[in-house]
């Protein structure tokens, strides 16, 4: 459940989320046609892990306003949070890197006439 709160946090950016929300992602995340967990489960335990987290200015999370938390930006464990949510090279080719496939047909430039 930690990794989904820090993924959901991650792609709401320095704005954060309200805690509703991040207990809706939480709990839709969690629950599939085989896992059904409670929804109070879920809030109970997702309140518990902002709470702990959030307690002192260099904690992984903050929340800047009322029922509201984000990565903290000061936080030396939240940046590198952040930095393991990327997509990597398997995930996300450069498409720079990709070598164009070779032509094999006519092009829409060639002279059909000729």
């Amino acid at each position: 459940m930690r990794e989904e709160i820090l993924k959901i946090l991650a792609e709401a950016g320095p704005e954060g989320l309200r805690v509703r929300k991040i207990i809706l992602h939480v709990y839709n995340s969690q629950n599939d046609l085989f896992n059904k967990v409670s929804l109070e489960e879920v809030k109970r335990r997702v309140l518990l892990f902002l709470q702990q987290n959030s307690r002192y200015s260099q904690d992984l999370l903050d929340h800047p306003s009322w029922g509201t938390y984000r990565l903290n930006p000061k936080s030396i464990k939240a940046q590198t949070t952040q930095l393991s949510f990327l997509p990597t090279e398997d995930e996300c080719p450069d498409v720079a890197q990709q070598k164009p496939a070779k032509q094999t047909g006519p092009t829409l430039f060639d002279n059909i006439n000729s």
